[in-house]
């Protein structure tokens, strides 16, 4: 649901502050945002978003042929009492 406000479909970036070919990224993914850290926490960005159902999968993809070399999911515990 992209149609309240016309920039929010955009692509949004955040900088970078290490000049380093690897990088440590980890994503926090809940039912409607995405948080993500980069180099320790250096880069940082929350994107919020409002899908029409629950989803079930994720999709990484780069524009530079990024190599994946350790994956680790963990699941969230509710804050919900």
């Amino acid at each position: 649901k992209v149609d309240f406000e016309k920039g929010f479909a955009a692509r949004h970036i955040a900088p970078r502050f290490v000049n380093s070919a690897k990088m440590n990224l980890t994503l926090v993914i809940d039912a409607s945002s995405v948080e993500l850290f980069a180099d320790g926490g250096l880069s940082s960005m929350t994107e919020i978003f409002f899908p029409n159902e629950p989803y079930n999968q994720i999709h990484l993809q780069s524009a530079r042929n990024a190599v994946i070399s350790r994956l680790e999911y963990s699941k969230l515990k509710s804050t919900l009492r």
